[in-house]
């Protein structure tokens, strides 16, 4: 629920916009003469800026999928570095902050960057822009012994409470890098350096 959906909610129940002022609920009597909104008043309250419910795209909205409902991720494309740069859009910088450490926990992760100040995203929601301010986007370095592993933690372990439909995860193959940082990216996150790893059928399985 974006903060526009929430303020809507809170004030039609609370009485701001609905057909009960002040009452805290839709359908208890009114207080006094309130008649309620025209409609478009009512989005235009909701949304503050002209034209918000134009329709841009099908309404129909596909699932949200919960941990446990994402297939297995396969073999990604081939990188000709064996590095890969993995792109997520997180909702806060407190929950992107914690998700680092458990990455950098288990070894998935040789290098992190974190976009700051935050930044809008918008997409299409029910067929209309829909906005979200202060997003987090983080840019992660992994080697291809590890890439499916992390695409299948952000997938169940994803650091938005919600999110639509699925994490927005984008991964690029590196073709062109140092070859001292190639090797370091690979040594980080070796298979076999002992640190704990990610089980996609095990849940809360990191300390």
């Amino acid at each position: 629920m974006t903060p526009h959906d929430q303020t809507y909610e809170d004030n039609f129940y609370q009485g701001s916009l609905g057909e009960a002022p002040n009452t805290g609920t839709k359908n208890a009597p009114g207080i006094g003469d309130h008649s309620p909104l025209p409609v478009h008043r009512v989005e235009e309250i909701r949304d503050g800026v002209p034209k918000a419910w134009d329709k841009m795209g099908p309404t129909n909205m596909p699932d949200h999928k919960q941990a446990g409902d994402f297939e297995v991720a396969s073999k990604v494309g081939a990188s000709s570095t064996g590095i890969y740069l993995v792109y997520l859009t997180v909702d806060s910088e407190e929950h992107a902050s914690r998700f680092v450490k458990d990455l950098f926990k288990s070894g998935m992760v040789a290098a992190v960057e974190m976009t700051e100040s935050g930044f809008d995203r918008s997409y299409l929601k029910f067929g209309r822009i829909s906005t979200e301010k202060g997003r987090t986007r983080l840019q992660m370095t992994t080697s291809a012994s590890r890439v499916t592993e992390l695409i299948n933690y952000i997938n169940n372990e994803n650091p938005t409470p919600y999110d639509y439909p699925v994490p927005n995860t984008t991964v690029l193959a590196v073709e062109n890098a140092n070859e001292g940082y190639v090797r370091w990216v690979k040594s980080q996150t070796s298979s076999d350096d002992g640190k704990i790893k990610y089980d996609v059928g095990t849940k809360d399985n990191l300390p």
